[in-house]
């Protein structure tokens, strides 16, 4: 029985002593695979922040509960991992604004135009043949509303008078948006703007026994472009009579007429423009004698 007492006493103190040294070692194998898996967790989260572009701290990553202590025990806050940057990326802001320029090359703009100079003579037709009818300052912008089929002139509304039309040479012009956007506009056809008649003298007193009287007269007409003009003569007691003028461009012609009388009146000289518009022009002129 002592044998058996000695020998239980024996075992169980050797099963004392071995049961606590193997206690040990599976307590530090079991820490080991801890501190092994904080590290795999510890590279996945490093890895994913790295690809959302996050930058870790030290308080933004911690360890499970009960795996603290043994992380700590093994590693020091100088191993932690550092992320690897990655290359800057522009993210487009959606509030800011729209960019301008964007938009016009997405979105032809309608053409406006202003003078290069301190001012453009505005044409009555796409060319220099045609009548000066104003002029555009370099001011301010102004709608384009045609071109010519050589787009190397412009039509605008006239600077000063409303519901009346120009043309401009694109040469002496500033020029916004998109030409080809503004129609093609016909040449318009020029006509007649002036008739002048004037009699010499318009009152005359003369002795009766010198009559008659000649009057002298003299007749301008006026052109807006290249054209040809038919018109008629007429004057008190006579009969009338026609005539015709090419004009090569705009501009105006004289001509000169006269006129006998041998009694006392008043008397009238017209000129009656019929082609390529109507237009009149008169004057008169009052003989007295005694």
């Amino acid at each position: 029985m002592e044998f058996d007492r000695e020998g239980r006493e024996g075992k169980t103190g050797q099963t004392g002593a071995g049961g606590l040294y193997q206690l040990t070692i599976d307590t530090l194998g079991q820490n080991k695979e801890l501190v092994m898996k904080w590290k795999v967790r510890s590279v996945l989260i490093m890895a994913a922040l790295v690809i959302t572009g996050c930058t870790p701290t030290a308080s933004s990553v911690q360890p499970p509960p009960g795996e603290e202590e043994a992380a700590s025990a093994e590693e020091s806050p100088t191993d932690w991992p550092t992320a690897i940057p990655s290359e800057a990326t522009h993210t487009p802001d959606p509030t800011a604004a729209p960019d301008p320029t964007a938009a016009e090359t997405l979105a032809p703009q309608p053409p406006y135009v202003k003078s290069n100079l301190d001012q453009t003579a505005c044409y009555f037709g796409p060319g220099t043949e045609y009548s000066i009818e104003g002029a555009l300052s370099a001011e301010a912008f102004v709608p384009v509303l045609g071109r010519d089929d050589t787009t190397q002139w412009v039509q605008i509304g006239h600077p000063t008078r409303e519901r009346i039309y120009c043309w401009l040479p694109i040469t002496e012009l500033a020029l916004q948006g998109d030409l080809e956007m503004a129609p093609y506009v016909e040449e318009p056809i020029p006509f007649v703007s002036i008739v002048d008649v004037d009699i010499s003298p318009n009152n005359k007193d003369v002795e009766c026994s010198s009559l008659p009287f000649t009057f002298e007269v003299e007749y301008s007409i006026t052109v807006t472009g290249p054209t040809i003009v038919q018109y008629r003569r007429e004057r008190s007691q006579a009969a009338s009579s026609s005539g015709s003028v090419y004009f090569e461009k705009a501009g105006t012609k004289k001509f000169t007429a006269s006129f006998a009388v041998g009694s006392e009146g008043t008397y009238y000289y017209r000129v009656v423009v019929t082609n390529p518009n109507s237009q009149i022009g008169e004057d008169t002129a009052t003989l007295k004698c005694h």
